[in-house]
């Protein structure tokens, strides 16, 4: 930061996930929030802000970005080149996040992991303690690893959710997934799916909270196979 920007009038640092840094890490950033260089912008990225210390709120501006609608997100990577079915997946997977899905749509990996997640949750009733682990250790090798799961998931409960109640395929986001989609939606009262969502939401803050997450998804995928 001691440095002058060659160009312009401000230097700009973006901490990404800046929620997700531990009490020492915010305390050393403290010093540098409270007396910047006058041509240096520091963007913290949050989606907890309660996680960061209170000393390093009082001294930020808070911004709230809207996530993009995902009929925009589908639109561009329609433009893109992207098939209408595969754009409309990854638009409700990006969360509102066009980066997100064009990184998705340009991964040689998204197929598979596709397919990886889909034959996993088909029969999730079914599935045995031992499979339950090697999936999470899976999940732990992936760029995206458990966030990116819990969006996935969240997106297949929807389905199964919006069949229960209006048996209409038109809003499905798995379209390639109709029949088992319609398989699940008859063997899930709504109230378990309701109950399902519930729990998706619950692990996805305590994974925000820094808790272990081999633990956390151990404790997910159980509450599933209920």
């Amino acid at each position: 930061m001691a440095i002058r920007p060659y160009h312009g009038k401000y230097k700009i640092y973006v901490i990404d996930e800046a929620d997700k840094m531990t009490v020492g890490a915010q305390n050393a950033l403290l010093k540098t929030i409270e007396e910047p260089p006058e041509y240096v912008v520091i963007l913290l990225l949050v989606r907890n802000m309660s996680l960061l210390l209170e000393t390093i709120r009082s001294r930020c501006l808070k911004l709230l970005l809207s996530p993009v609608s995902n009929d925009r997100i589908k639109g561009w990577l329609c433009e893109s080149g992207v098939s209408d079915e595969i754009a409309g997946v990854l638009a409700s997977y990006s969360n509102g996040a066009p980066g997100v899905a064009k990184a998705m749509a340009e991964s040689e990996d998204f197929a598979s992991i596709y397919k990886k997640n889909v034959e996993f949750l088909k029969n999730i009733c079914e599935v045995g303690i031992n499979e339950i682990l090697n999936f999470i250790e899976e999940l732990k090798k992936r760029t995206g690893g458990f966030k990116d799961f819990i969006n996935f998931l969240r997106l297949w409960y929807r389905d199964i959710c919006i069949i229960k109640l209006t048996k209409k395929k038109e809003n499905l986001i798995f379209i390639r997934e109709e029949s088992i989609i319609f398989r699940l939606s008859r063997e899930y009262t709504l109230q378990k799916i309701n109950s399902i969502i519930d729990l998706i939401d619950e692990t996805e803050i305590r994974l925000n909270s820094n808790v272990s997450g081999d633990t956390v998804m151990e404790l997910l995928f159980i509450g599933l196979r209920k």
